[in-house]
């Protein structure tokens, strides 16, 4: 199982995006992710991560294969392309 390097966990500036990690670990991972692979070792709460994955599955995101099995959709490599762009001011 990938994980996001610490730069995405625990970034230096601004707060964790937790919509960037679910989706990395989604498009880094050739298997599908299980809810507990989604919590990355603690850093997302199980409340952050369930309102979070739904928000993802109802914007297409996100599909639900079979019970809990997760798998990142065209729309959703294309949100995680446009969140891991650099953000310029």
């Amino acid at each position: 199982m990938n994980f996001p390097p610490d730069e995405i966990l625990e970034p230096y500036i601004g707060k964790i995006n937790y919509e960037l990690i679910i989706l990395w670990m989604l498009n880094n991972n050739e298997a599908p992710c299980t809810w507990s692979d989604l919590q990355v070792n603690g850093v997302i709460k199980r409340s952050t991560l369930s309102n979070k994955l739904r928000k993802l599955l109802e914007r297409g995101y996100v599909e639900k294969q079979e019970f809990n099995s997760y798998i990142i959709t065209n729309e959703g490599q294309g949100r995680f392309y446009d969140l891991s762009q650099p953000q310029t001011l």
